[in-house]
């Protein structure tokens, strides 16, 4: 088995389990698995605020917009910090908020905006789950769509691994066609050709 099938294999097989793990968890341990995901929620807060504030931080004396970026750092971790031991319903409105507002002005304090957009992306995400999750019968239907597309996904990396479905590759924009030859020529034999 070439080391590409194995790969597609173990993805497919992570794919299909927790695709199981997913709709079972959002058909049964709904409750349980909502607040198992708050508190990921919070501890990524804390993750993904924590080096950006040390790197604005340092940069604080220098640029005047890194103040802005430390203070919305550290809110976050401290939000992050509070959402993973009290989650009541008023608190995921505060962070899906801030989660989405917190963004936009980073993208606007940016230069190169399109890099910050795509740097943002998770926070935009997160926000809008939790705006989401305002609504429990969405997160409910959210968490088994979320289950069915990984076991979709992961379906279709298992049928990749056993050559059930190919991707055929076109041969000419893959291989190279011209051939070239490096002729070594003195320059009086050139000089002699072009008099006769």
């Amino acid at each position: 088995m070439t080391n590409q099938r194995k790969w597609s294999l173990w993805i497919g097989i992570f794919g299909v389990v927790t695709g199981l793990v997913a709709i079972f968890m959002g058909i049964f341990f709904y409750k349980h698995f909502q607040q198992f995901i708050y508190v990921i929620l919070g501890l990524s807060l804390i993750i993904f605020n924590i080096f950006p504030a040390i790197i604005a931080g340092s940069k604080m004396v220098v640029e005047e917009t890194q103040r802005a970026r430390f203070a919305f750092h550290i809110i976050g971790i401290c939000l992050g910090a509070v959402f993973i031991f009290y989650h009541p319903f008023y608190m995921a409105i505060i962070i899906g908020i801030f989660e989405l507002i917190v963004p936009v002005i980073q993208i606007l304090l940016s230069h190169d905006k399109l890099r910050r957009f795509k740097i943002e992306i998770p926070s935009f995400v997160t926000g809008a789950f939790l705006l989401l999750n305002l609504l429990d019968i969405m997160f409910q239907v959210m968490v088994i769509i979320l289950g069915g597309i990984l076991i979709a996904i992961g379906i279709v990396f298992l049928l990749l691994a056993s050559n059930l479905i190919y991707f055929k590759r076109n041969k000419k924009a893959n291989s190279i066609n011209a051939h070239i030859e490096v002729v070594d020529v003195e320059p009086d034999l050139i000089e002699e050709n072009n008099e006769k």
